[in-house]
Protein backbone atom coordinates (compact mmCIF):
# COMPACT_ATOMS: atom_id res chain seq x y z
CA UNK A 1 0.00 0.00 0.00
CA UNK A 2 1.87 3.35 -0.77
CA UNK A 3 -1.69 5.70 -0.23
CA UNK A 4 -0.78 7.92 2.55
CA UNK A 5 -1.57 11.00 4.54
CA UNK A 6 1.51 13.75 4.55
CA UNK A 7 1.10 16.54 6.92
CA UNK A 8 2.48 19.66 7.87
CA UNK A 9 2.52 21.47 10.73
CA UNK A 10 3.18 25.34 10.62
CA UNK A 11 3.49 27.56 13.65
CA UNK A 12 2.41 31.29 12.04
CA UNK A 13 3.14 34.58 13.81
CA UNK A 14 0.19 35.93 15.49
CA UNK A 15 0.25 38.86 13.44
CA UNK A 16 -0.17 36.72 10.12
CA UNK A 17 -3.04 34.56 11.69
CA UNK A 18 -5.82 36.44 9.88
CA UNK A 19 -3.55 36.03 6.33
CA UNK A 20 -2.58 32.66 6.37
CA UNK A 21 -5.56 30.75 4.89
CA UNK A 22 -5.44 33.23 2.13
CA UNK A 23 -1.82 32.98 1.69
CA UNK A 24 -2.54 28.79 1.75
CA UNK A 25 -5.01 29.13 -0.42
CA UNK A 26 -3.59 30.84 -3.19
CA UNK A 27 0.20 30.48 -2.55
CA UNK A 28 0.79 27.19 -1.27
CA UNK A 29 -1.18 25.23 -3.98
CA UNK A 30 -0.18 21.74 -5.37
CA UNK A 31 0.74 22.64 -9.18
CA UNK A 32 0.52 19.00 -10.17
CA UNK A 33 -2.16 17.41 -8.02
CA UNK A 34 -1.88 13.98 -10.36
CA UNK A 35 -0.84 12.40 -6.83
CA UNK A 36 -2.62 14.30 -4.54
CA UNK A 37 -6.67 12.77 -3.05
CA UNK A 38 -7.78 15.82 -1.27
CA UNK A 39 -6.21 18.08 1.15
CA UNK A 40 -7.37 20.28 4.18
CA UNK A 41 -6.13 23.18 6.20
CA UNK A 42 -6.79 23.04 9.87
CA UNK A 43 -6.18 25.65 12.81
CA UNK A 44 -5.63 24.01 16.19
CA UNK A 45 -8.08 26.22 18.38
CA UNK A 46 -7.44 27.32 22.11
CA UNK A 47 -9.70 25.60 23.40
CA UNK A 48 -8.38 22.10 22.00
CA UNK A 49 -4.69 22.70 23.24
CA UNK A 50 -5.12 20.57 26.33
CA UNK A 51 -6.70 17.62 24.63
CA UNK A 52 -2.88 16.79 23.18
CA UNK A 53 0.46 16.59 24.90
CA UNK A 54 2.53 17.65 21.58
CA UNK A 55 5.20 19.95 22.26
CA UNK A 56 4.17 22.05 18.88
CA UNK A 57 0.69 22.84 20.70
CA UNK A 58 2.36 24.33 23.69
CA UNK A 59 5.24 26.36 21.44
CA UNK A 60 4.54 30.28 20.75
CA UNK A 61 2.40 31.56 17.28
CA UNK A 62 -0.53 29.60 15.93
CA UNK A 63 -0.89 26.47 15.10
CA UNK A 64 -1.96 25.43 11.63
CA UNK A 65 -1.75 21.94 10.20
CA UNK A 66 -2.26 21.08 6.51
CA UNK A 67 -3.45 17.80 6.00
CA UNK A 68 -3.08 15.96 2.23
CA UNK A 69 -4.33 12.17 1.74
CA UNK A 70 -1.84 11.49 -1.03
CA UNK A 71 -1.51 8.02 -3.47
CA UNK A 72 2.02 8.20 -2.07
CA UNK A 73 4.87 9.43 -0.43
CA UNK A 74 6.84 9.88 -3.60
CA UNK A 75 4.11 12.08 -4.89
CA UNK A 76 4.16 14.37 -1.62
CA UNK A 77 7.48 14.73 -1.19
CA UNK A 78 7.70 15.47 -5.25
CA UNK A 79 5.42 18.42 -4.48
CA UNK A 80 6.86 19.28 -1.65
CA UNK A 81 10.37 19.90 -3.51
CA UNK A 82 8.49 21.69 -6.40
CA UNK A 83 7.46 24.17 -4.39
CA UNK A 84 8.59 27.59 -5.99
CA UNK A 85 11.68 28.98 -4.07
CA UNK A 86 9.84 32.81 -3.88
CA UNK A 87 6.64 31.37 -2.35
CA UNK A 88 8.88 29.41 0.04
CA UNK A 89 10.64 33.19 0.76
CA UNK A 90 7.00 34.54 1.15
CA UNK A 91 6.02 31.61 3.68
CA UNK A 92 9.38 32.88 5.74
CA UNK A 93 7.39 35.77 6.74
CA UNK A 94 4.22 33.65 7.88
CA UNK A 95 6.58 31.32 10.34
CA UNK A 96 7.26 31.06 14.11
CA UNK A 97 9.85 28.23 14.66
CA UNK A 98 10.59 25.27 12.69
CA UNK A 99 8.19 23.66 9.98
CA UNK A 100 7.23 20.30 11.26
CA UNK A 101 6.67 17.52 8.12
CA UNK A 102 5.19 14.21 8.61
CA UNK A 103 3.94 11.42 6.50
CA UNK A 104 1.76 8.81 7.98
CA UNK A 105 1.36 5.02 6.27
CA UNK A 106 -2.23 3.53 7.38
CA UNK A 107 -1.02 0.26 8.55
CA UNK A 108 -5.05 -0.91 8.93
CA UNK A 109 -7.70 1.25 8.16
CA UNK A 110 -11.55 1.20 9.03
CA UNK A 111 -14.21 2.17 7.43
CA UNK A 112 -17.36 3.25 8.87
CA UNK A 113 -20.65 4.16 7.73
CA UNK A 114 -20.41 7.94 7.83
CA UNK A 115 -19.89 9.76 4.27
CA UNK A 116 -17.20 12.57 4.47
CA UNK A 117 -18.98 15.75 4.52
CA UNK A 118 -17.08 18.85 3.06
CA UNK A 119 -19.86 21.67 3.64
CA UNK A 120 -18.58 23.22 6.42
CA UNK A 121 -15.15 24.24 4.76
CA UNK A 122 -14.49 26.68 1.85
CA UNK A 123 -13.17 24.34 -1.51
CA UNK A 124 -10.24 25.73 -2.86
CA UNK A 125 -8.49 25.05 -6.02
Amino acid sequence: MSFGIGMICWKVRKTMVKKFPSFWEKELKIRNKRGLIFEFLCKVEPSDYDMFNWKIYKEKGVNYINVGFWNSKKDFLREMDNMPKEVLEEAKKFKWGKTIRLWLTPRRIRKGFSVLKMSDAKLVD
